[in-house]
């Protein structure tokens, strides 16, 4: 099963996904964000998660929120009844999230939701059975790597998803900072008018000018793309 938000576009085929799933190909030449996650036994699932979601230390990696905007899945009745009965026993605070005190599942966006729940399940319930993929080819956003200087991930070094990808590696892209292409953020005019920094719909302070302009550049070929998709 993959679910996508409406606002996702598939850029290429998600074969190895699919395979890695189904047949139980090997993983290693998957693109992914923590490589010990390519020796789980068994994959039930693909995602990405939202790093902009809590500023670091806050959260460990794997308390962070899943973006809920892209998911491949087995499908699974016993794994779905899991679902329900966490949902119905109500293990959740607004403050904590999922697990309470201990685990601390939560504390963000969507905690209560899709976004805290799937990173409890994957993190605490079934743990070892899925694999978080590059946010960076898979379900991109183009968001900022590092908050005052420190990696989002809490890794010494961090890929940047601004910098350090072409259009034509992305995989699927999510429109939330590139923002949505029928809004015409992206139109001739209105670049000229505005500037970079006005490209995405809304004033950019926290990226550098180097940064701005390649993530300008990713966006606008998204947004082309949608609209020779589309029509």
């Amino acid at each position: 099963v993959v679910h996508l938000d409406l606002d996702c576009m598939v850029l290429q085929p998600l074969d190895e996904l699919y395979d890695a799933i189904i047949l139980n190909t090997n993983t290693d030449d998957l693109d992914v964000t923590w490589e010990n996650e390519k020796n789980n036994s068994i994959i039930n699932a693909f995602f990405t998660r939202d790093y902009n979601l809590v500023d670091p230390p806050r959260r460990k990696p794997h308390e962070i929120g899943l973006q809920g905007g892209f998911m491949v899945v087995r499908p699974d009745m016993e794994v779905f009844q899991t679902y329900k009965d966490l949902i119905l026993e109500g293990e959740y605070t607004v403050n904590e999230g999922w697990g309470g005190p201990t685990l601390r599942y939560g504390g963000y966006y969507g905690a209560a939701q899709i976004q805290g729940l799937c990173s409890f399940f994957y993190g605490h319930v079934r743990p070892n059975t899925s694999i978080e993929l590059d946010r960076c080819l898979y379900n991109f956003m183009g968001d900022a790597p590092r908050h005052k200087g420190k990696c989002r991930t809490q890794e010494d070094e961090c890929k940047n998803c601004q910098t350090d990808v072409t259009f034509e590696q992305v995989k699927t892209i999510h429109f939330t900072l590139c923002h949505k292409p029928w809004w015409c953020f992206a139109s001739e005019e209105y670049q000229r008018n505005k500037g970079d920094r006005y490209t995405l719909g809304h004033t950019i302070s926290n990226i550098n000018d180097t940064d701005i302009h390649a993530l300008t550049k990713l966006c606008l070929g998204a947004h082309a793309q949608w609209f020779r998709s589309r029509y």
